[in-house]
């Protein structure tokens, strides 16, 4: 951890000290976290399976994103929703995929910072530069609209890096911005000589983020030319500065709200009372995301600095913002905890529901991505499977590979399954060509053998396959394994319910192709 003394040096010297430190530090924590944040920013909207996949390979992060999706706010039907796959039909794809990635920044905030950092505050404040960004973007109908929740976010990572490297700093900075009513750069430049701005740069050069996380506020004078990825730099920079205004509230906030919302609504071509409206629904948007994440209603109470004079009258958008968290206050002084309703694995409700979701996939609109993610989904959460990856053909249908798949480590596994499809090279080729579904135990003889790699890499002690197919094409097949036990009876047949859904789905695509 970098020193107070460290910190005391300068510009340049800490710049290279903060590098060095996190190039030389494995730092697993954020640097994971980050990764994350990055694997579903980059999600396709078309891929439904590849953001289900990459929310679904942490089950309590399962369990937190699909609590939000059943939050009042989020879901507007009475049935619950247990899966992910779902959730992304009903509240849409890219809604679901920022719920994900606010689950995530909550993570650091909650769980994974050092003892006695409180970032709840910090946390509320990403929140709402988020959603104001995400409102003024899509009131523009702006060609970034859907990357500027995750955008303006990861702006927001280096006041989450100075608490996790230099938590006695982020004290100092935390201080002067809410007692004093001091910005972030002031702050910055009088505990640690750079500017917030340039302590930003140096963390996001370090975890080989987009550039443009670090880029500054356009130039206001050149607004009418600024490109898409400059307006959205723009969008996302007035936005964090609002709510720095809002949650610090220095001496002259009123004139830098003003002067800051009139440049914008110039630059934005939008009223600036229409441009305050959508601050203020993003504040509110921002609130109730953090309820459903369970977080404090007072972390978004805006600061009251003791510099400010006892008649000082606040702005109106200040003003507005306290009044949405003052009933929130008091309705969270009895309000229950929010719990996922699918919070226990291999659960029979579970189970059931997922399978009445799969067999509505596959009955109505059958997309053979979604259903195959569906069957993932469910023989990991509700079966209890270590691991479930579909596994297919590959072109030339010489070969197969590993295409997706849910569990520990998939990443690492999923090259793994890259084999020959000729059936005595190896089980996976047989199983595919006798189109016959199989449970393999520890210890039990296979001819022809299971491949080297796959087995050391999981070690497992069962394994249950089924052959992907229609009456006269094989295309692949689902691996399922366990690494503590056999797979029981139970266990076996739902994975043989859940490969025969499989199997339907691609037969009625077949059929209407």
């Amino acid at each position: 951890m970098i020193t107070h003394a460290e910190a005391r040096v300068s510009k340049a010297t800490l710049l290279a000290t903060v590098k060095k430190k996190l190039r030389d530090q494995p730092l697993p924590v954020l640097r994971r976290t980050v990764s994350r944040i990055a694997a579903l920013a980059s999600t396709l909207k078309s891929d439904i399976g590849q953001l289900a996949q990459a929310i679904l390979q942490d089950q309590p992060f399962t369990a937190k994103v699909l609590a939000v999706a059943n939050s009042p706010y989020y879901k507007h039907n009475p049935e619950p929703i247990t899966t992910i796959t779902r959730a992304i039909i009903q509240i849409g794809y890219t809604t679901l995929r920022d719920i994900a990635v606010a689950a995530e920044f909550t993570e650091i905030a909650q769980k994974r910072l050092p003892h006695g950092i409180n970032l709840n505050s910090l946390l509320a404040k990403a929140f709402v530069a988020a959603h104001h960004a995400k409102n003024v973007s899509e009131s523009l109908h702006a060609p970034h609209a859907e990357q500027i929740f995750t955008h303006t976010l990861l702006r927001n990572i280096g006041d989450f890096a100075l608490a996790y490297y230099m938590p006695q700093e982020y004290r100092e900075t935390d201080k002067l911005m809410r007692a004093h009513g001091l910005l972030a750069d002031t702050a910055y430049q009088q505990v640690l000589g750079i500017t917030s701005q340039e302590f930003r740069m140096a963390i996001i050069a370090a975890y080989d983020l987009p550039p443009e996380l670090a880029g500054p506020m356009p130039n206001w004078a050149s607004a009418g030319s600024w490109s898409d990825q400059e307006r959205m730099q723009a969008i996302a920079a007035v936005a964090n500065e609002v709510t720095n205004i809002l949650f610090a509230q220095p001496p002259d906030a009123n004139a830098c709200l003003n002067e800051l919302l009139g440049k914008a609504s110039h630059a934005f071509g939008l009223k600036p009372a229409t441009l305050e409206s959508l601050i203020v629904q993003g504040f509110q948007k921002a609130c109730t995301l953090g309820q459903s994440l369970e977080l404090d209603p007072a972390s978004f109470l805006p600061a009251v600095p003791e510099a400010i004079p006892a008649d000082h009258v606040l702005h109106p958008l200040i003003d507005s913002c306290i009044k949405i968290v003052e009933p929130l206050l008091a309705a969270s002084l009895d309000q229950p905890s929010l719990t996922s309703p699918t919070d226990s694995l291999g659960s029979s409700d579970l189970l059931v529901s997922i399978l009445m979701d799969l067999t509505q996939h596959v009955m109505t609109a059958p997309d053979l991505n979604t259903v195959l993610t569906c069957v993932l989904e469910g023989l990991h959460r509700a079966v209890g499977f270590d691991h479930a990856i579909v596994v297919l053909t590959a072109p030339g249908h010489t070969s197969m590979e590993g295409r997706s798949g849910v569990g520990a480590d998939i990443p690492a596994l999923l090259p793994l399954f890259c084999v020959s499809t000729n059936p005595s090279s190896n089980l996976l080729a047989h199983c595919m060509a006798a189109k016959l579904p199989l449970r393999l135990s520890a210890g039990q003889p296979l001819s022809p053998l299971m491949p080297p790699a796959i087995m050391n890499a999981i070690q497992p002690t069962g394994i249950a396959l089924a052959p992907l197919h229609t009456s006269n094409r094989v295309i692949g097949l689902i691996w399922a394994d366990r690494k503590d036990n056999d797979i029981d009876d139970a266990m076996w047949k739902s994975f043989q319910l859940f490969a025969m859904q499989a199997n339907l789905a691609l037969m009625r695509l077949t059929s209407k192709g």
